[in-house]
């Protein structure tokens, strides 16, 4: 896998990004994890963008998110990612409800699957994007389980793939809310949920990430597994 942009907003600032919309903020709660993340709190025109400096036909990113209120249906969602080209057309849009995940491609259109979201709870959410007029992708991964699959449909409406990324309360949101992301990449390849010290890859099962973590230095250095056990000697059979 080769990392296109990482940022978990640990600088206290939004200078790893390109620029951002409406003056989102960085608090040190909630947070996924370490003492940073990002919030935005409105209906929509609130985010922070990437702008990666080439297009990709073929394009994950992963990120968590937590939203302070939701709503149910379409008539009232918030969409927390807006992937667009270098003129800014949208080539690709999450939108989420208390009730339902929908996404959006050009000329594809919308498509919507049931699914309940809680308010005050992080949920990491991967997207998979491939840019093909007979073959194009949508797929959304919801805390590592495939929840959108969409394949053989057409995603060349915006006439070029992705080269920026929207984070936020990004436009054409209803619902007001405060959004709180954190740990954004983007690759070429899935990504995955956050385990200690990596991530957990899809079809690695759990095995293998249950060795990532005992391999982790978050978790454990020698020294935890020294034993300062007493001194003695072998008594005599009696």
């Amino acid at each position: 896998m080769v990392d296109i942009f990482t940022n978990d907003f640990e600088e206290g600032d939004f200078s790893a990004w390109t620029s951002t919309t409406g003056a989102p903020t960085i608090v040190h709660a909630p947070t996924h994890h370490n003492s940073h993340a990002m919030q935005a709190s409105d209906t929509q025109n609130i985010y922070a963008t990437i702008s990666f400096g080439a297009h990709y036909n073929t394009f994950y990113c992963r990120f968590y998110a937590r939203w302070s209120a939701l709503a149910a249906t379409a008539t009232s969602q918030t969409r927390p990612l807006r992937l667009v080209r270098d003129t800014d057309a949208a080539v690709m849009v999450l939108r989420i409800a208390s009730d339902e995940i929908a996404t959006y491609a050009t000329p594809a259109g919308w498509a919507t699957t049931a699914l309940a979201f809680n308010t005050a709870q992080w949920y990491c959410m991967d997207v998979k994007f491939v840019y093909h007029a007979a073959n194009g992708e949508v797929r959304v991964y919801v805390d590592g389980t495939e929840r959108v699959t969409r394949t053989g449909i057409d995603t060349t409406g915006a006439g070029n793939s992705v080269y920026k990324a929207l984070l936020g309360l990004t436009s054409g949101g209803t619902t007001a809310t405060t959004f709180n992301g954190d740990c954004f990449k983007a690759a070429d390849a899935y990504i995955g949920p956050e385990v200690a010290g990596g991530t957990v890859k899809k079809g690695g099962g759990l095995v293998n990430s249950m060795m990532a973590m005992l391999n982790s230095k978050m978790l454990y250095s020698r020294k935890d597994f020294q034993l300062n056990l007493p001194s003695f000697s072998p008594r005599a059979a009696i």
